[in-house]
């Protein structure tokens, strides 16, 4: 099966994307699924979370997960925060450090989430905080992967990614 894909942002129509595939693979079993990227000439990275969990759920089954025909810049992106890594991809380094790894976590992992937001959020854009204000800080962002593991009850686990750079 080969799934077309256009630009993938963070608006209506990019959720929209996402969500077709999602509905399209639903059923898939014993599949070869072709993501065809040739007219994604932007993907924002922060939707690598949730095109990641959609993947994800398809690839986990017995089925394969394949994306083609990447554009360069969009292929770049998803090569620095690692999300190609995940496809047989190698990882490239990010030198002006404007991208957050993608990251998939098991929802007991909580002590690595901590631990990634520590070293990859923190200073990239987030002003200088008081100790006080920067404990807060880290707490807020942990809450929020703790209710994200106890309201959605998943079972696949929590994607994280990002990106700092504007377009």
């Amino acid at each position: 099966m080969k799934i077309k894909l256009h630009n993938i942002q963070s608006d209506y129509q990019g959720f929209e994307c996402l969500i077709k595939v999602a509905e399209i693979t639903k059923e898939c079993i014993l599949d070869n699924i072709e993501i065809d990227m040739k007219n994604v000439g932007w993907l924002d990275a922060n939707m690598c979370a949730a095109f990641g969990a959609i993947l994800y759920k398809v690839g986990r089954g017995p089925n394969t997960v394949t994306l083609s025909n990447l554009q360069r810049g969009v292929e770049t992106t998803l090569s620095k925060n690692g999300f190609l890594s995940h496809y047989g991809r190698e990882k490239k380094q990010d030198t002006y450090e404007t991208t957050i790894e993608y990251k998939r976590f098991e929802p007991r992992d909580d002590r690595y989430f901590t631990a990634y937001i520590e070293e990859n959020i923190v200073g990239k854009g987030i002003p200088e905080m008081s100790e006080v204000l920067h404990k807060k800080f880290i707490e807020s962002i942990f809450e929020i992967f703790s209710n994200a593991v106890i309201h959605s009850r998943t079972k696949m686990g929590i994607f994280h990614a990002d990106n700092f750079s504007q377009k």
